[in-house]
């Protein structure tokens, strides 16, 4: 009998997360947690003669959001940096890349690259007498997502 071997499952913290602004690749070593997931839209139809509401997919939206040790300046910069969207008015969109690689499983590598992420917003400045450890969270959208690398089954 076939059974789910412990060592198989993903580490939760057994991953990293890049970032890509204008050509500039980084690793994000500061996050904490990293999520995005995608809605799917969909709309009601009843058919003539038939009783059931179906629904028929029309489109979808992308949002996720991350939880970043509050030790790097890129995002805040994005918004209001020198040039940047509260002067210019222009916000650049950038890729996310996430990976879940835990050598412990025999399941693999996956990777998943996420573009036209834009920000909900930032904290502009942070402090609290109380925490021993500043963090952020962070929401954002996106347009894109494609799986580069997959899981493979158990071995």
């Amino acid at each position: 009998m076939e059974f789910l071997k412990a060592s198989d499952t993903i580490n939760g913290g057994a991953g990293k997360v890049y970032v890509n602004v204008d050509g500039d690749y980084q690793e994000m070593f500061y996050v904490n947690s990293f999520e995005a997931s995608i809605e799917l839209e969909k709309e009601e139809f009843k058919a003539l003669g038939s009783r059931v509401m179906q629904h028929k997919v029309v489109g979808w939206s992308g949002s996720g959001s991350m939880n970043v040790s509050y030790m790097t300046s890129k995002f805040r910069d994005l918004i209001f940096g020198p040039g940047k969207y509260t002067s210019t008015g222009i916000l650049p969109e950038f890729t996310l890349v996430g990976t879940n690689e835990d050598v412990q499983s025999s399941v693999g590598t996956q990777r998943v690259r996420i573009t036209g992420v834009l920000l909900n917003g930032v904290d502009v400045f942070r402090l609290d007498k109380e925490a021993g450890i500043l963090d952020e969270d962070l929401e954002f959208t996106f347009t894109g997502v494609e799986l580069e690398d997959k899981f493979s089954a158990p071995a």
